[in-house]
């Protein structure tokens, strides 16, 4: 499907050994040639398709899907240095960026909407190209049978490819990446999608738990398009690859937050763009697993940060803490929060110098959320001094998620305020968004929305 015979520069083939200069020397163990199959460099066809926008070759020697439009992507990120790609009849082109493109698919009548995500933008090429090997990756089949290639998955057809001329056409219509589309989608039907999608937008939830809220009361807005869970997230692993734990759990306090984990998170580099915060500050209760996250400039922040959430506790939820457990840092060991401590009749309890595993719970939780940023920022390819952000989120989404400490898996959050949160507002962070423009910083023509 990659290419024809009287395109092939094998032995017998029409362009037989007119290999462009940058092939030379490699070569092919089913000729007299010997090519590696793996490179690093991405490899595209390029083919005439220039006047046919919704036809895409079907492709099964791509590593890439590409569209020379640039108004077919959405989500669309400019690399920083131009990627070479190996292009088998113009030699080299040149990839400017990547994005996602949202287009709509038919077979038998029946229409799906698809994303085909990192779509290469390749403004050389002269059609667009759907990668089978992507689609594998995917989890998709590509079956050929009577001069068709179907396009499958468990199953289910979404669509087909059919010859036209000498390559294999499927017809895809683009959706236009215009900011009407984008708001109208958002307002039709933004968070139903599918598991993988929501595993993204949960700050890259793990498998089991995600499992838990399929089909579930634990949360309300979670509308599910597709169950399946197929492939590897890479992302998940290069972020979150761990350990066996340490030590046996200790029994944990019955009284909603009467035992407070705190640690902090830093000196972090670098800043954070927006509030230059160095440092994040955790504290967990015992009881919930319900957590709270404060970015700060400073450690000497700290004891003034759990002063102020001590009194907001005992003001919001009625309740008072007993214990607070932290490390042996000087930002936790100092006069004013051990006077905070003894009139409030909390027990501070620190850990032994140099023995963080004696801090077990706070640690390991640290360590939940700075695993689940940098997956996130990854995932997301956004700059590292966005750190703060993506910590306060996944602080956020751990709140919303099942928790193995809580009878039933219900969450945190159901836990301490009673009732099940709602989570169809969430996105994949990073995701591009638009905010409204007031009509007294507009003139009757200026854009009613803006990015951001």
């Amino acid at each position: 499907m990659g290419h024809t015979k009287n395109r092939c520069w094998a032995k017998e083939g029409g362009q037989e050994g007119q290999y462009p200069k940058w092939f030379k020397g490699k070569k092919d163990q089913c000729t007299s040639n010997f090519m590696k199959t793996v490179m690093e460099t991405p490899i595209i066809w390029t083919y005439g398709s220039k006047g046919k926008p919704d036809v895409w070759f079907a492709d099964s020697a791509a590593t890439v899907h590409v569209s020379p439009s640039p108004n077919d992507f959405m989500n669309y990120r400019k690399y920083n240095k131009c990627q070479e790609i190996k292009a088998f009849r113009n030699n080299t082109v040149k990839g400017l960026g990547k994005g996602d493109i949202i287009a709509d698919v038919e077979y038998q009548g029946s229409v799906t909407r698809i994303c085909l995500t990192k779509v290469m933008h390749v403004p050389g090429a002269d059609g667009k190209i759907l990668s089978l090997q992507v689609l594998d990756e995917k989890g998709f089949q590509s079956h050929i049978e009577g001069g068709k290639v179907h396009i499958t998955r468990q199953g289910r057809t979404y669509t087909e490819a059919t010859l036209g001329g000498e390559l294999y056409e499927v017809k895809m219509k683009i959706i236009p990446s215009s900011e009407e589309t984008v708001l109208a989608a958002i307002k039709r039907d933004a968070s139903a999608t599918n598991l993988s999608t929501w595993h993204r937008r949960l700050g890259h939830l793990g498998d089991t738990i995600l499992q838990k809220l399929v089909g579930s009361n634990i949360v309300k807005g979670m509308v599910i398009t597709d169950n399946n869970l197929s492939g590897i997230c890479e992302d998940f692993i290069l972020g979150k690859m761990d350990e066996k734990p340490f030590g046996v759990r200790r029994e944990r306090d019955p009284l909603l937050f009467g035992t407070l984990h705190a640690d902090l998170i830093g000196p972090m580099n670098p800043e954070a763009r927006w509030s230059q915060a160095r440092y994040t500050l955790i504290i967990n209760d015992d009881c919930s697993g319900f957590g709270f996250a404060f970015n700060l400039k400073h450690k000497d922040e700290t004891t003034k940060t759990i002063i102020d959430l001590d009194w907001a506790i005992e003001t919001k939820f009625q309740k008072k803490v007993h214990t607070l457990r932290t490390d042996n840092g000087g930002e936790f060991i100092n006069g004013p929060l051990q006077n905070h401590c003894r009139e409030r009749g909390i027990a501070l309890i620190t850990s032994v110098a140099y023995n963080p595993e004696l801090n077990r719970r706070a640690e390991r939780r640290n360590r939940t959320h700075i695993e689940g940023a940098r997956t996130m920022l990854k995932a997301s390819e956004l700059g590292k001094d966005l750190w703060g952000e993506a910590i306060l989120t996944h602080v956020y989404l751990r709140n919303r998620c099942p928790s193995s400490i809580l009878p039933g898996g219900i969450t945190p959050y159901e836990k301490v305020f009673g009732h099940a949160p709602s989570i169809e507002h969430l996105r994949v962070f990073g995701a591009k968004c638009f905010v409204k423009v007031p009509d007294e910083q507009r003139t009757k023509l200026d854009d009613k929305a803006r990015e951001c």
